[in-house]
């Protein structure tokens, strides 16, 4: 199998327990007996196209060997000759995921906006892919409004807008994804149009964070101690802070330790 689906594979239909805590009731999944047995039809479509596929290509590349790159795609997609193949039909699972998300699957509409975003199968499609996630996220699923919190703070298949993607980073963090405590704290540690600086709130975030081990998280919590944020300035403690994110190969802790040990 090909490194290309491989990747699409597991962006595909990564499950949803890969979000600490988050089940399927939680993530927003319908229960719907509808979207649930069209999710898992369109589940097993596009599993059964993906290999198909991967046949596909290697007969092409096969054909390609012995008779020319024109003759090899039109033996392939004509369903004729020796060992002739057709080309996969992801349109029709695609309409199943369509069909599963509009019966109330977030799970669906959350699948159909990665496809969408990586173009396999599927035209690429960065709008429709935020459409989709967005859909997702209003259900209820934790990854999709992970997902489309990223693309407002981006500004990728929408208008930018950082007030959006704060609201839809805590409401992922309110069901427990860790993903997005960090996201939450970096946009009111440092206050950005539409967001207003907080770093009362943010502190905290940090502090769970690095429970957690996040690198970044323990540096933050560092430069709180040495520039007075929120906490009495303490020189001490902000090196100790420091060198715990140096030691985890965190560049800008490494930085600020070595201008601390030169003063």
């Amino acid at each position: 199998m090909t490194a290309v689906v491989k990747i699409c594979l597991m962006i595909a239909f990564l499950p949803i327990g890969l979000i600490g805590g988050i089940s399927a009731q939680e993530a927003g999944e319908s229960a719907g007996g509808d979207a649930e047995r069209l999710y898992s039809e369109g589940k097993k479509a596009w599993e059964e196209a993906v290999a198909k596929d991967e046949e596909y290509r290697a007969k092409l590349a096969e054909l390609e060997a012995e008779e020319g790159e024109d003759r090899n795609q039109e033996t392939a997609d004509s369903g004729s000759g020796d060992g002739a193949l057709q080309k996969p039909d992801f349109a029709g699972a695609f309409e199943l995921f369509r069909r599963s998300a509009e019966a109330g699957s977030s799970t669906a509409a959350l699948k159909m906006s990665e496809l969408l975003l990586i173009g396999y199968g599927v035209p690429k499609d960065t709008i429709g892919a935020f459409e989709w996630a967005l859909k997702a996220a209003e259900m209820g699923n934790a990854r999709a409004q992970l997902l489309a919190a990223s693309k407002y703070e981006e500004g990728r298949g929408t208008k930018k807008s950082l007030s959006r993607a704060l609201a839809l980073f805590e409401d992922a963090l309110a069901q427990g994804a860790p993903a997005a405590r960090m996201k939450v704290a970096g946009l009111l540690d440092r206050g950005e149009p539409g967001v207003e600086q907080n770093r009362a709130r943010a502190l905290p975030l940090f502090q769970e964070a690095a429970k957690g081990g996040d690198p970044e998280a323990i540096y933050m919590i560092g430069l709180y101690l040495q520039r007075g944020y929120v906490v009495p300035k303490d020189a001490d403690a902000a090196s100790q802070w420091y060198l715990r994110a140096a030691e985890m190969g965190h560049a800008k802790a490494q930085n600020s330790l070595g201008e601390m040990l030169r003063e």
